[in-house]
């Protein structure tokens, strides 16, 4: 409390009402403040993507394609594979 009655000296107010009022107004600001932090830290995985793996993942024929080419990967003992995308772009995934 005593950081809230310097927090508030220049505003003190007669009225206790009043003193809730500024109170709960602080008290938005840092939970907006907190929220802001929180979601800046939190935010999406698709930033940690390249732009190209983004425009694969966008577009589910291309995202399907990607997907079983790396699962074929995984279960074989192939070094790569090579898969046409749908704007006819072809790329190699190498393990």
């Amino acid at each position: 409390m005593f950081i809230f009655g310097i927090f508030f000296a220049p505003y003190s107010v007669n009225n206790n009402k009043s003193k809730f009022i500024i109170m709960g107004e602080v008290i938005k600001l840092i939970t907006r403040a907190m929220g802001s932090v929180l979601g800046s830290y939190f935010n999406s995985d698709m930033d940690v993507m390249s732009d190209e793996a983004k425009r694969i993942f966008s577009n589910d024929e291309d995202r399907k394609k990607y997907i079983e080419a790396v699962e074929r990967l995984k279960n074989t003992t192939n070094q790569q594979e090579t898969i046409t995308l749908s704007n006819e772009q072809t790329i190699t995934l190498v393990s």
